[in-house]
């Protein structure tokens, strides 16, 4: 598992009641200078439009077969999948791979066990496991960079263009700034000793989207990471500025790590394993005031309902009540609550989709208007589709991707909510871009299979 700065790793399909919390950060660009804004007393209903018509499933939507297919003997099973330029980088639970995009050669492998986080850069593949972190070159699979480090977990921040490694073995912390693609050390910063050290920086890893099993994966540039520390009770924060390791002020962290992106906003998920969701707030990373800030009990804490859907700009939660609420970022204000009752498993700027019904009998996907949060289609699922954890949904532009009984993938217009067509031989949903969608093979635990979307 991750170090207390960083939620557990896995794929979101497979977690289960037991994490304990989830910490999410986004970016926006001189949030420091806003004041701190309380988001309303209570939810404001949306007075959504009638609702649209439903879309059936019909035994006779169009099948698509695989451009290719690949073996990865040994993988065991299936995390994730992404592309970048020719590459196909796959993350399975015994084995990083790279693939050509045209024709499904493996490239390179690289075995892992145990946790593993992997990280997609421009050219570097990066991966932790245990205590070692490796970086290979993403076509080639060349190790440009192997250390083992003295603590368990996932304890680097990762940015396009730089590592930046805690090394706590001795008596003081010495955080280093190495440089990519050639991971020179280019600044360090000594922080007196605490226990669980780790670097929060933007999450693009594989791992790292949640409900969100779509592109883009690469690791964005980021302005600061921050280092994290704790002794007892106290939690110590500090942003770095990542291109000279130039420290912010070290504040205490009222509830677990922020992470920084583009800007200075870092956004607080906390979920303890009582199952007391005790507040959502946002906070300034470079000096750690309080942007704004949420009470926690209007909102639905179940294990894989409480998760959040985030863009840079929203994010989506579930009430109490069961219907989803939509925030802005910028203030922490609700712009609308809507009045169907669903959990979010897929955002972008224009459509919120949520998943009707229970975990083991959901009914519907909704895709409801960002804007207003009017309905603005339905598929209707039979009782054997998205049942249990184990079934993923992912949404990029224009389309949407969903696991259903068969078992099968399907895509769908993201606009109108029809079937487009249906992944044939597909089982687990891996990953879904502009012009491409991977899933694992059916009845296969070492294939995946690689379309091309046009």
């Amino acid at each position: 598992a991750g170090t207390l700065f960083r939620s557990s790793i896995g794929r979101v399909k497979r977690l289960t009641a037991t994490v304990g919390c989830l910490v999410i950060a986004l970016g926006l660009v001189g949030c420091a200078a806003e004041k701190p804004v309380a988001g309303p007393s209570t939810p404001v209903p949306s007075t959504p439009t009638a609702p649209t018509s439903s879309v059936p499933t019909t035994p006779s939507e169009p099948q698509r077969p695989a451009t290719w297919t690949a073996a990865l003997p040994g993988a065991r099973q299936f995390e994730n999948a992404t592309v970048l330029g020719q590459t196909v980088v796959v993350h399975g639970l015994r084995l990083v791979a790279g693939l050509n995009r045209a024709d499904g050669k493996v490239l390179w492998k690289v075995p892992v066990s145990g946790d593993t986080r992997v990280s997609v850069t421009k050219a570097v593949v990066l991966i932790e496991q245990d205590k070692l972190i490796q970086g290979v070159d993403i076509r080639s699979g060349k190790v440009r960079y192997r250390k083992k480090h003295p603590h368990y977990g996932m304890i680097a921040g990762i940015t396009a263009d730089w590592v930046v490694v805690p090394d706590c073995a001795g008596k003081t912390c010495r955080v280093r700034g190495l440089q990519l693609p050639s991971f020179k050390e280019r600044w360090y910063a000594d922080f007196p000793f605490r226990e669980g050290p780790a670097v929060d920086a933007p999450g693009s890893e594989l791992t790292s989207h949640y409900y969100r099993l779509a592109e883009p994966h690469l690791v964005p540039s980021a302005p600061y990471v921050v280092f994290g520390r704790e002794v007892g009770k106290e939690r110590l924060m500090t942003a770095l500025a990542t291109a000279t390791g130039k420290p912010g002020k070290t504040f205490e962290a009222r509830d677990q790590s922020l992470t920084p992106t583009t800007g200075r906003l870092g956004l607080v998920w906390d979920e303890r394993y009582s199952g007391s969701t005790r507040r959502i707030a946002a906070q300034d990373v470079w000096t750690g005031r309080v942007l704004w800030e949420q009470d926690g009990k209007r909102w639905d804490n179940g294990s894989q309902a409480g998760y959040p859907a985030l863009t840079s700009r929203l994010l989506a939660l579930p009430t109490e009540e069961k219907t989803p609420a939509l925030i802005d970022l910028r203030t922490g204000k609700i712009r609308w609550t809507s009045t169907v009752q669903g959990v979010p498993v897929g955002l972008d700027d224009r459509t919120l989709v949520i998943r009707t019904g229970e975990l083991s009998n959901a009914v519907d996907l909704v895709g409801l208007d960002t804007a207003n949060g009017n309905q603005r289609w339905r598929i209707e699922l039979p009782r054997t589709m998205l049942a249990g954890q184990d079934r993923a949904v992912a949404l990029f532009g224009n389309r949407i991707a969903y696991e259903v009984a068969g078992p099968a993938v399907r895509v769908n217009d993201a606009g109108t909510g029809n079937v487009l067509w249906t992944a044939s031989g597909s089982s687990d949903l891996l990953g879904l871009g502009s012009d491409w969608l991977i899933t694992q093979s059916t009845g296969a635990d070492d294939r995946i299979q690689f379309f091309n979307v046009t």
